[in-house]
Formats: C-alpha cells, sequence, structure tokens
C-alpha cells in the first residue's frame, strides 16, 4: 500500500524531538516501511515562513494579553491550514496515494478537504477528546475547533484511539463502531535490549551504588501531577536510600523543581530536561524502579511502555489508563491522588531488591508484545479492508 501521512501540525514536525503526538506516526511510519508498504509525508510545518510565525507568536505572547494572542493564534492556524490543504491536494494528485493517514490536530480539515475532493480514504490516527485542546492549549475560537473537527471524523474511513476509553467515546460522539478502532502506543523493538551504557549514565547523573533511584519520564503536565511524587519524596515515612529521576520538560517542571526546593529534597532530584527519544530507555534503564505519579484516564500513556521495556518495575495509581495495559501485572499500585499510597509502594519496593528484579523481569516480558512494528503490521490490516470500499463523490485524482 501507498500511505500518504499528513502532519497538519504549523510548528511540530516528525523530525523534532517532542511528545508521542510526534513519536507516535514517526514510528508507525518506520514499521510500515519495514513491512514493505511505501510512505511519504506532507509536513505544515515544513511550509515556508512556518516555523518563524511559531516564533512570532511567542513574541506576541510575551508582548500582548493572553486573550489577544491566543485568539490571534487560533486565526493564524486557520489560514495556515487553508493553505497547507491546497499544497496537499496537490500533492495527492502527484503521488497518487493509496490511503491519507492524518494525526488530529486543532482547527485542521485538510484530510477531509482531501479525501471528500479525490475520493482517497482518510484514516484519522491518535484522535484526542473535543475538550483537550480547549483544556491543555486553552483553544479559543472553540466552535470553530469543534466543527472541523467534527468534519475531519465524520469524512474519515477509519477513525483510530490509542484506548478502549477513547473509544466509547467516538462511538458516544456518533461516529459509528465500525468505523473506529483502538490502536494502542508502543515501544521500538530496540528499546527492550538492555544499554550497556545505562550503569555509564547513572553514575554521570549523580547516583550513588546504594541509592534506589525512581524515575519518571513525561512532558510534564498538569495530570501527569509530578509534584505528587515530590511531596511524596520529602514525607517522613519515605525511605532515606530513594532518589528521583525526573527526565523531560513541561509546564509542570519549574513548579515541581520549585516545590522540591521548598520541602528540602531538591538534592535527591535529577531534573534532566528533555533527552531524544531514543535515549529514553538508557535514561529508564538508569534507574532501579519508574514512577506515573498519576495520568488521564482516556489516554493511553505513552511512558508506560517506556517503563516496561526498560525491564523496571512500574509504581502507578490504580486508574483504568493503567490497567487497560499492565492489569494486575509488573505493578506496585496505589491509591489515586494518595502521597501517603505512593511512599509506600515506593517504600515496599525500595526495601525489597527481589521484588523488584522479579517485577523487573515481568515488565519486559510484557513490553516484548507491545512493538511499534506489531503495531503497523495491526494498521496495515485495518486499512487493507478500507481499499476495497466504494467511496461516492470522490472526484477523479487525474
Amino acid at each position: 500500500m501507498k500511505f500518504l501521512y499528513v502532519m497538519s501540525h504549523p510548528s511540530d514536525r516528525l523530525a523534532d524531538e517532542r511528545a508521542g503526538h510526534v513519536v507516535r506516526p514517526r514510528q508507525l511510519l518506520a514499521g510500515l516501511e519495514a513491512l514493505g508498504h511505501s510512505t511519504a509525508v506532507v509536513q505544515a510545518a515544513a511550509a515556508p515562513g512556518a516555523q518563524g510565525a511559531a516564533q512570532s507568536y511567542w513574541r506576541l505572547r510575551a508582548a500582548l494579553p493572553t486573550a489577544v494572542a491566543l485568539t490571534m493564534r487560533d486565526t493564524a492556524r486557520v489560514v495556515q491550514n487553508s493553505r497547507f490543504t491546497k499544497s496537499v491536494l496537490e500533492q495527492v494528485r502527484a503521488a497518487r496515494p493509496d490511503v491519507l493517514l492524518e494525526t488530529q490536530v486543532a482547527f485542521s480539515s485538510t484530510g477531509a478537504v482531501v479525501s471528500e475532493r479525490t475520493g482517497v480514504p482518510l484514516v484519522v490516527d491518535d484522535v484526542s477528546p473535543v475538550t483537550e485542546d480547549e483544556q491543555t492549549y486553552d483553544v479559543r475560537l472553540r466552535r470553530l475547533a469543534r466543527a472541523r473537527r467534527a468534519r475531519t471524523l465524520r469524512a474519515a474511513s477509519l477513525v483510530v484511539v490509542t484506548s478502549g476509553r477513547l473509544r466509547e467515546e467516538m462511538v458516544a460522539e456518533g461516529i459509528a463502531e465500525d468505523r473506529t478502532a483502538v490502536l494502542a502506543n508502543a515501544v521500538p523493538a530496540q528499546a527492550l535490549v538492555p544499554d550497556p551504557a545505562a550503569a555509564t549514565l547513572r553514575a554521570s547523573l549523580g547516583f550513588q551504588e546504594h541509592d534506589v533511584v525512581a524515575a519518571y519520564v513525561g512532558s510534564f503536565q498538569p495530570f501527569h501531577k509530578v509534584q505528587l511524587l515530590v511531596r511524596a519524596l520529602a514525607d517522613e515515612a519515605m525511605p532515606s536510600q530513594v532518589r528521583v529521576l525526573a527526565v523531560g520538560d513541561g509546564d509542570e517542571r519549574s513548579q515541581a523543581q520549585a516545590l522540591a526546593g521548598r520541602l528540602g529534597v531538591a538534592d535527591r532530584m535529577v531534573f534532566t530536561g528533555r533527552v531524544p527519544s531514543d535515549d529514553v530507555s538508557r535514561y529508564m534503564q538508569a534507574a532501579d524502579l519508574t514512577v506515573l505519579p498519576a495520568t488521564a484516564d482516556y489516554t493511553n500513556p505513552m511512558k508506560l511502555y517506556d517503563y516496561l521495556a526498560a525491564g523496571r518495575p512500574v509504581v502507578a495509581p490504580r486508574q483504568r489508563a493503567v490497567q487497560d495495559i499492565v492489569g494486575e501485572g509488573p505493578v506496585e499500585y496505589f491509591e489515586v491522588d494518595s502521597v501517603r499510597g505512593l511512599v509506600g509502594a515506593l517504600a515496599r519496593l525500595a526495601e525489597d531488591s527481589r521484588e523488584r528484579d522479579r517485577l523487573g523481569r515481568a515488565a519486559l516480558e510484557v513490553a516484548s508484545t507491545h512493538t511499534w512494528l506489531e503495531r503497523a503490521t495491526a494498521l496495515a490490516a485495518l486499512v487493507d479492508p478500507l481499499l476495497e470500499r466504494p467511496r461516492p463523490g470522490g472526484r477523479p485524482l487525474g
């Protein structure tokens, strides 16, 4: 099959080291190519002036009232998406792909328009709840954003989500169940291989041999509740040998660091900032265990797969998003939002190296069944029947 991947985000590119919405398509496309399929990519962020426009927005954000800057941003994204859609139409008519694959992005109707005009089936991947952009990125032109999202989902031959909870939401929104599918996140196969450089990295980060290092990796979003982990580390019941390795960057990183300073545990934490996605496994393997303080219930946390692939036990809240992946497997659960519960879970593993080893082996076994190549195979199997369906209304490509 011949896939054309459409990335409508105005500033994020597949080559960037960003969050899961970039890592996921990059890995899926690599998997499709490994299976012998043809892939091509067209990205709004690669257009002339796109990166400059993004930088201009951040300058305006600092100079203008927030509401004004956000409204200008949303308006610019609508205009930019219209231009991008014209470019994609030209490429589809030239490349003649079998299927369009698009990540859902706020204010984008590119996939819908191109599919409607050419008849090429559209697969929308990684669809998020209708409120996510409003809550996380403070979208101001909400009616327009919702209308474009709805148009995209109506035009899609297949809507792909990462969790069963999200599929339920899609059906509740009116998307036919037979046009939805769950394709969870995964790990690269190479992440399952022990990294001999992990021990050297651990030492370079300043950890001692007797330390028990609990690693968090993520984008420091509010729903990750990293401050809960900081408070747990500062609790008087926390074993003194526990240290925290916090990998990544995001809105909550500075708050977490400030809280660590106020609570007197800054010397027991290492904040690395963002690291290349290919290096994440090494950082996890430099730790003794991993911790997920919290996540959103509808998600399929990519970091959890990273934890498992590192062969490290997981400390996590008893949430559906976690249980759907690991069940009662290699995880030490604690009750949601409970500092004392998190302290207890970390303490139990910190004081029992044999249990850490047992859960670590089980984690690696679970991760081995969740590779991106397997996800790409499943995606191709979902797409193949779409090519047999007639799509009325599409114009000839020629």
